[in-house]
């Protein structure tokens, strides 16, 4: 296995792991999970608890596709992607308001280590794994289908 390989597959099975442990300790404490999303005050107070409840089993879905199918992969990848630039998006946004809002991405445990500028940082690093592991999904699924013709 080459280098850039062996550094995908580690990637993947880092942001895989990272989100499987994210959506447990949020499934594990939903009501500190739920405040967390009511705390960012982007969404109307309707469809806070139908996120709070979502977000958790999304992620939880998409790290265990992209650890252990293949068939979804790929699609795992765009999820959390499209995941992590939401995550980012209101981060930032919470800290340009002012608003005193921790991450929540890990519910509360280490919650005292996700400050925002962390967590931004953080979701940059998995942004970039993400694409790295769609890249290489999206060329290995081109690579096993058959030639035309």
């Amino acid at each position: 296995m080459s280098s850039p390989s062996f550094l995908i597959l580690l990637g993947r099975y880092a942001l895989g792991l990272a989100f499987v442990v994210a959506s447990v300790s949020k499934l594990l404490d939903p009501v500190e999970f739920a405040l967390s999303v009511h705390r960012y005050a982007i969404l109307p107070e309707a469809l806070v608890l139908p996120t709070a409840n979502l977000l958790p089993w999304l992620e939880l879905i998409a790290g265990v596709c992209l650890l252990f199918v293949r068939r979804y992969r790929e699609a795992a990848a765009v999820v959390m992607l499209t995941l992590l630039l939401g995550f980012t998006a209101a981060l930032i946004v919470a800290k340009l308001r002012g608003l005193d809002a921790p991450c929540g991405c890990f519910g509360g445990f280490w919650k005292q280590l996700q400050t925002t500028e962390s967590s931004i940082v953080r979701n940059a690093v998995l942004i970039g794994i993400a694409v790295l592991v769609f890249v290489d999904s999206a060329n290995a699924e081109a690579r096993s289908r058959p030639a035309p013709g």
